[in-house]
């Protein structure tokens, strides 16, 4: 049986049986960017100590892609086993993405079990950060913990040079506007910003916003 096959078999599985572990352990050792990243996203169904070990060498690895997995499927983790991990990740990853997908999980992880602590740190690395994706991840965090004057700093990203950081933006701000009664405002710099976005993309997420929002 191949690697694709092994991974493939587990994806389908209800519960991972110790050499099928073992299995997934092997390709982590001798496999590709692809097929560790779809490791990572399968572990996202499979919460116990043994994924968790599975994850913590995923997330030492040279492919901020592999990584950025391994973030993201930590966060449905409970926070006594990944809390401090993804804490600790912040500072030691080099990646801007990968940065912002440890600051998202850490947002979705406190949010869900109420844990005290993170806006106090996310406001002292706040200050440092550089990267826009990280800065929006931060102003998310900020608004859903407790910050309710963040989304004219978020609506701002919409208006950046890189269509990416404004595809983020958007994204960001679906995330805000379905935690806020008062959404006019934004909603109406969103329907200027329309008027003068060139990517199809980004346009299309914004046009979105204004269906899933609008009156």
């Amino acid at each position: 049986m191949n690697k694709s096959e092994i991974i493939s078999i587990c994806k389908k599985s209800d519960t991972l049986t110790k050499n099928q572990y073992l299995a997934l352990y092997q390709i982590i050792l001798q496999g590709d960017s692809l097929e560790k990243s779809d490791i990572a996203d399968l572990l996202i169904n499979h919460v116990n100590k043994k994924s968790i070990y599975l994850l913590s060498i995923l997330g030492n690895d040279d492919d901020p892609l592999v990584r950025m997995c391994t973030y993201d499927t930590l966060a449905v983790y409970p926070a006594k086993f990944t809390y401090n991990y993804l804490i600790s990740r912040i500072s030691k990853e080099n990646d801007e993405l990968a940065r912002s997908y440890i600051i998202t999980s850490l947002t979705d992880i406190s949010l869900r079990e109420k844990v005290q602590g993170t806006i106090r740190i996310f406001k002292k690395l706040y200050i440092k950060e550089k990267s826009a994706y990280c800065i929006l991840a931060y102003l998310r965090a900020f608004y859903l913990l407790g910050n309710n004057q963040i989304i004219s700093k978020t609506r701002k990203y919409l208006t950046h040079s890189d269509y990416h950081i404004r595809c983020t933006a958007s994204m960001v701000l679906d995330d805000l506007l379905d935690n806020t009664q008062n959404i006019d405002e934004t909603l109406s710099f969103i329907k200027e910003r329309i008027k003068k976005e060139k990517s199809v993309a980004v346009e299309s997420k914004l046009r979105a916003l204004i269906k899933k929002y609008g009156k």
